[in-house]
C-alpha cells in the first residue's frame, strides 16, 4: 500500500479550504483553477491598497489550500528592505484612502453589470452552442481547450471583483455597528433576500 504524503504547497502556513472544497477535487479543476484564482486576488487586493499581495491557492492531494501572502513576505533573497517596506506601506495607504474616498466599487460594479457580465454570458452561450457531434477529434480537443481557458479566465474575473463586492458591505456593517452599537454580525440580516443568489 502506498503512503500518502501531505507536503504543503509552499513555504509557510497554509489552511485547507474546507468551506469551498470539503472534499478532494479533480485533477482537471486543480490544473485550471489556481492561476485565475491567484491572478484575481492579486488585482483585487492591489486596487484597495491591501497589505496582502494575494490569497495564494495551492493543491495537496486534490485538496485546496490557501495562504494569505503579505506584501513584505520574504522572498528567495531573504527579507525585504525596511526602507522599501515603509515606502510601500505609505503607497498602499494612499491607494486604500483613495479607494474608500472615491468609492471605486461603484464604477467597477457598474462596469461589471454593463460590460463584463454580459460579455461573459455571451461567451458562455457561444461556447455552449457548439455542436459537439459535428467536431472531429482534433476540433473537439481544441474546443475543450478553449473552454478550459475560458473557465480559468472566469475564475480570474470572479476573484478580481471580490473586493468590489465585499468592501462596501463590510464598510456598511462596521459603520452601522458604530452608529447603532449593535454587534456587526447582527447587521448582515438587512441583506437577507436582497439578491436572488444570496
Amino acid at each position: 500500500m502506498d503512503t500518502v504524503t501531505w507536503n504543503p504547497p509552499g513555504p509557510g502556513p497554509w489552511t485547507q479550504d474546507s468551506a469551498h472544497n470539503p472534499v478532494s477535487q479533480t485533477r482537471l479543476v486543480h490544473e485550471i483553477y489556481p492561476d485565475g484564482f491567484n491572478r484575481g486576488f492579486i488585482e483585487a487586493f492591489a486596487g484597495y491598497g491591501l497589505l496582502l499581495d494575494m490569497l495564494a491557492m495551492g493543491v495537496v492531494n486534490g485538496f485546496t489550500y490557501h495562504q494569505p501572502q503579505p506584501f513584505d513576505m520574504p522572498g528567495p533573497d531573504g527579507p525585504k528592505d525596511p526602507d522599501w517596506i515603509g515606502a510601500e506601506i505609505g503607497r498602499r495607504t494612499e491607494i486604500a484612502a483613495r479607494a474608500m474616498d472615491e468609492r471605486i466599487w461603484r464604477d467597477e460594479i457598474r462596469k461589471w453589470d454593463d460590460d463584463v457580465k454580459p460579455a461573459a454570458q455571451a461567451r458562455h452561450r457561444e461556447l455552449g452552442a457548439v455542436d459537439l457531434s459535428s467536431l472531429d477529434d482534433a476540433a473537439l480537443l481544441a474546443h475543450l481547450q478553449t473552454c478550459l481557458a475560458h473557465v480559468t479566465e472566469m475564475v480570474y474575473q470572479h476573484h478580481r471583483y471580490n473586493c468590489h463586492a465585499l468592501v462596501p458591505v463590510g464598510d456598511f456593517v462596521l459603520q452601522t455597528a458604530g452608529w447603532t452599537h449593535r454587534p456587526p454580525m447582527s447587521l448582515y440580516g438587512v441583506f437577507d433576500g436582497y439578491s436572488p443568489v444570496s
